[in-house]
């Protein structure tokens, strides 16, 4: 029983430490949008969609119409469509942070240079962090 009791102080210490190294709560400042995009053109090699990185994080890519199969290469998605299948439209949300982390303001979300060669049939801001993890409209 004393070698329990002993033991406790240490174990103590040790679960203190561990909690001094977690990250933040706070989220970084960002933007997170959804958009709705469709292809009536289709290319052969497929249609490219960015990847997650540092400045941007695919949250959801869903393709809601049209016959596709899907393809990795070069560290990019590609959603390919079936020849006379017609018309793909496909849903995405997407979080955008700040390029550099000091910026106020993330980088605009523009679609059109996201997603080329696509058509923007709807688009919508969801969320806006900024600076200090305040939620703004």
């Amino acid at each position: 029983m004393i070698r329990t009791i002993s033991l406790a102080p240490a174990f103590a210490a040790l679960l203190l430490a561990a909690c001094g190294t977690l990250p933040s709560r706070s989220m970084p400042p960002h933007e997170e949008w959804e958009v709705v995009l469709a292809y009536a053109e289709h290319r052969p090699d497929g249609h490219a969609f960015p990847a997650s990185g540092p400045a941007l994080t695919i949250l959801e890519l869903v393709a809601v119409q049209g016959a596709w199969r899907e393809r990795f290469a070069d560290g990019r998605r590609y959603l390919v469509v079936d020849p006379g299948a017609g018309a793909l439209q496909v849903r995405c949300r997407y979080r955008i942070y700040p390029a550099h982390g000091g910026a106020e303001d993330p980088p605009p979300h523009e679609p059109e240079s996201l997603f080329p060669g696509a058509r923007l049939v709807r688009s919508q801001r969801l969320r806006r962090r900024v600076a200090g993890g305040r939620t703004a409209p």
